[in-house]
């Protein structure tokens, strides 16, 4: 798996991944109620679904830090891409 974020953080692909991040809050935004599932899906095995979704966790981590000086959170808890991301395979 390559994390784009950390290893190549100015990168096309790390950019792709904060701006599927910026879309999604800016959806939550209008939203009465948080996102609280966010399912990653392709017609075949291998098609880089927990790449994806591990790079826009660590998106979401990295907006996070920026925004505050403290331990980084997601919905109250902290953040890891453990607890952020739940993947599952064909």
């Amino acid at each position: 798996m390559i994390f784009v974020a950390t290893h190549e953080p100015h990168s096309l692909q790390a950019d792709s991944c904060r701006a599927i991040r910026t879309a999604i809050d800016c959806h939550s935004l209008g939203l009465d109620r948080p996102i609280k599932t966010l399912l990653v899906t392709s017609p075949t095995a291998h098609d880089g679904k927990s790449t994806v979704l591990l790079n826009l966790a660590l998106a979401f981590v990295e907006s996070a830090a920026a925004s505050s000086s403290s331990t980084p959170t997601c919905a109250g808890l902290p953040c890891t891409a453990r607890s952020v991301c739940r993947t599952s395979t064909a």
